[in-house]
Order: C-alpha cells, then structure tokens, then sequence
C-alpha cells in the first residue's frame, strides 16, 4: 500500500513539475534606461507590468493585453517556444519565431497588443 501511495505522489509531483516547466514570463517597459554617454540599449526598472506567467502546457496561450504606456516587452520562457506579436486574439503557430529555453527577448511592440505562445522543442 505504501509503495502505491508513493508512486502516485511521484506521479503527482511529475505532472506539477512538467506544467510549471511550460510558462513564459512577461514583462512591459515604457522606457529605456539612461546613461551618461547616451541611451543605452537596456529596459529601465521597474517595469511598468510583471504580468503573471503564461502557462502554455496546454497548447497556444496569450499574454494579456500591454497596458497603453508599454513600448516594448521582455520575455523569458522555461521550454523552447514559438512566438507571435499583435492584435488580441493572436495564435502562435510552430512556423512562428522561434525562442530557446532560457533566453530573455526583448522586442517593441504596440499597446493593447499581446503575445502569444506554443511550446516548440
């Protein structure tokens, strides 16, 4: 009985792991920092959102809409990713930009748009 009980938690603990592993975090910046020489390429802190993760285990998720203020977005996913920029609804497909696990992207984008995501391995 005992042996059940703990292959079933195992089991149960698998499956949390494997769907935190599938989400992208999202946050929205408004400015650029500032340096003494000029304007360097870097997102200024804090940003304007920390959105709540996107949890795409399940297939294609979004982001929510970028607030009105939000110029560009940097992004940072747990698992290889597909990636697609723009008007709400928006479904990333696996012919969409590729993105590899780990990497922070940063790119412009328009307010009330959102990004959407699809595990691409």
């Amino acid at each position: 009985m005992l042996r059940i009980l703990a292959a079933a938690l195992f089991a149960l603990l698998s499956i949390t792991s494997a769907e935190a592993a599938n989400t992208c975090n999202v946050k929205e910046y408004g400015v650029l920092g500032s340096a003494q020489n000029g304007i360097p390429q870097i997102a200024a802190e804090p940003s304007l959102v920390d959105q709540t993760p996107v949890n795409y285990g399940s297939g294609v998720a979004s982001s929510a809409a970028f607030s009105s203020q939000t110029k560009f977005i940097c992004t940072f996913c747990d698992t290889q990713v597909s990636a697609a920029y723009g008007p709400s609804p928006q479904t990333a497909t696996t012919s969409n930009f590729r993105i590899g696990a780990g990497v922070e992207r940063c790119v412009g984008v328009q307010p009330g748009h959102v990004v959407s995501f699809i595990s691409n391995p």
